[in-house]
């Protein structure tokens, strides 16, 4: 990540705090995001389904959106199958974890930069250079964003050749520019090297399950 400003070393359990505290709308936003993508695709996919046994013209289906929600029903299948669910829906979980994932893969981007495991392709084409604290996105960049994700993706896959082995799973949801600047922005004020504590269990324990009823799931 860039050096342009002064970053927050997460040493001590306070700097840990703040993080995951900053953490929590974002991640919310994502987590409602997936819902609202999943809903939509369902709803897309039944209608499909319904004017194709009635043999109606179909109208308004734009390939992409079809094939996409062909991609969701077909994750979501493969994932209830192997589900243990201690909520009772299932749908939210799927979207909770397909949120999870999204995030996590884009912290370990920002992690491994830290620790110079992969070039800075992220933050070198993404973030403006600037003269005060603050990043951000270049406007109108999300395609370059999306370019950029995946060949940092790549660059870690060499490192851990395993770290999208069930990308299929969750590959149905994008995230929209605004999640994306948030994320990147949020994180790009911290300095990763060091860290020794397992901070994303905390984001998963305090942003995730606290946000869907926590004393009804327990803890995963």
């Amino acid at each position: 990540m860039q050096q342009s400003h002064t970053r927050v070393s997460l040493q001590s359990p306070e700097q840990r705090e703040t993080l995951v505290q900053h953490l929590k709308p974002v991640l919310a936003s994502l987590c409602k995001a997936a819902r609202a993508q999943f809903t939509y695709l369902q709803q897309r996919h039944y209608d499909y389904r319904q004017q194709s046994a009635t043999h109606t013209i179909l109208l308004d289906f734009p390939d992409e959106d079809y094939a996409l929600s062909q991609k969701m029903v077909a994750a979501y299948q493969a994932w209830k199958a192997n589900a243990r669910s201690v909520s009772g829906n299932l749908e939210d979980e799927f979207c909770q974890q397909t949120a999870y994932m999204h995030f996590v893969r884009i912290f370990f981007v920002c992690l491994c930069e830290d620790y110079g495991l992969i070039s800075h392709s992220i933050s070198d084409t993404l973030f403006v250079h600037r003269q005060r604290p603050g990043t951000e996105l270049l406007p109108g960049r999300k395609d370059t964003y999306i370019q950029s994700l995946e060949e940092a993706y790549q660059q870690i896959c060499v490192v851990y050749p395993k770290f999208l082995a069930q990308r299929e799973l969750y590959s149905w949801f994008m995230l929209d520019e605004k999640t994306i600047k948030a994320l990147f922005t949020l994180l790009d004020r911290y300095d990763f090297k060091g860290l020794s504590t397992d901070i994303l269990g905390r984001v998963y324990n305090e942003s995730f399950i606290e946000n869907k009823a926590r004393s009804e799931k327990g803890q995963l």
